[in-house]
């Protein structure tokens, strides 16, 4: 497994450049590669991460359950992935934390690890995808919100440092997450509470999420 953003060689005009977000990717058919993503009754969507330390922190656990993923950069893959299923604009889903019961990390019924997810949607009346994606200012108030919730005021700038860091201290810092993350299975509809990561030293945080719901 990468365990830096990997990239890939068709280049575009990036999405998400403002605020930087990350995927979880795997070799496909004929040279090309399988983002990871939701689906739902609304049709699928690429889950996107807030930095790459979190994608790699769920690439990790998806390896322990025998699932091979890299992390890429959102804006590097190609643009017809965020394309609605019918063509008319663009979406993602972006992973705002990981639902909590009783103090520990819900799983999903495939054995993967559950998520807050906020479904962003970029309609557009096009044949091709739009010049920009960008994450909108209502999800960036959910994200300051929840991480304000931890303490974790400067998570940007956090956020932004992984990117700093040597491949060494990266696998060291994801290694030790996912040892110390508890998990349960449950309804996370029943879940009210959220687990964010702080990279810079370390720690959980469990943080109320149902205040920003509604």
């Amino acid at each position: 497994m990468n365990r830096t953003p990997t990239q890939n060689n068709n280049q575009h005009i990036p999405y998400f450049s403002l605020i930087p977000t990350y995927v979880l990717v795997r070799p496909g058919e004929n040279g090309g590669y399988q983002v990871c993503g939701d689906g739902r009754e609304d049709g699928a969507s690429v889950g996107c991460y807030l930095s790459p330390l979190h994608a790699l922190i769920e690439a990790e656990y998806n390896a322990l359950t025998g699932r091979q993923y890299d992390v890429a950069h959102a804006g590097w893959i190609d643009p017809q992935v965020f394309r609605t299923a019918d063509g008319k604009g663009l979406t993602a889903d972006l992973r705002l934390g990981w639902p909590v019961r009783d103090g520990k990390i819900l799983l999903r019924q495939d054995g993967g690890l559950a998520s807050f997810a906020r479904r962003m949607v970029h309609s557009t009346n096009t044949s091709t995808p739009p010049p920009y994606f960008e994450i909108d200012q209502e999800a960036l108030d959910y994200i300051d919100s929840l991480h304000e919730r931890a303490g974790l005021f400067a998570w940007r700038e956090a956020y932004r440092n992984v990117t700093k860091w040597s491949s060494r201290r990266v696998t060291d810092v994801v290694t030790r997450a996912v040892a110390s993350m508890k998990v349960t299975e449950g309804d996370i509809s029943r879940c009210v509470e959220a687990a964010l990561f702080d990279p810079e030293f370390e720690q959980w945080h469990i943080v109320p999420y149902a205040v920003l719901i509604g």
